[in-house]
């Protein structure tokens, strides 16, 4: 039986505004949909680098590279905007820069990346280093 691949497709999500209902002042939330088209394809199912399963987070950088962790990998996978993998960040480890397990991470200011992992916060350049 040979593996199957997936090929992820990313929706730009789009804020559809939810209007009050009433003479009564209530905060109003932000609801989110999906767009139509996809605004980004990763992989063609046949590039390794570009499988992705089990994703856990993506984040999209101020300069439009697409970060994506997955429950299974212990680095975070970086796209270009069109979809091209790029060196990913950090690796499976127990040492400086590497992870034991799936990392949670948020983008700081300037597109630093700071991973949480094994209880230790481990703080990126926008270049993944």
């Amino acid at each position: 039986m040979t593996p199957t691949s997936f090929v992820l497709t990313a929706m730009l999500l789009v804020p559809a505004v939810a209007l009050a209902v009433g003479a009564q002042a209530r905060p109003t939330p932000v609801l989110y949909r999906a767009a139509a088209q996809p605004s980004v394809t990763i992989g063609d199912g046949d590039d390794p680098t570009t499988i992705l399963d089990q994703i856990v987070q993506v984040q999209r950088t101020r300069g439009g590279d697409l970060l994506v962790a997955t429950y299974r990998d212990r680095f975070i996978h970086r796209f270009d905007s069109r979809g091209r993998p790029l060196r990913p960040i950090g690796r499976a480890g127990g040492g400086r820069g590497e992870f034991g397990s799936s990392p949670e991470f948020t983008l700081l200011p300037g597109d630093s990346i700071a991973a949480l992992a094994n209880g230790q916060i481990t703080v990126f350049s926008p270049a993944g280093k």
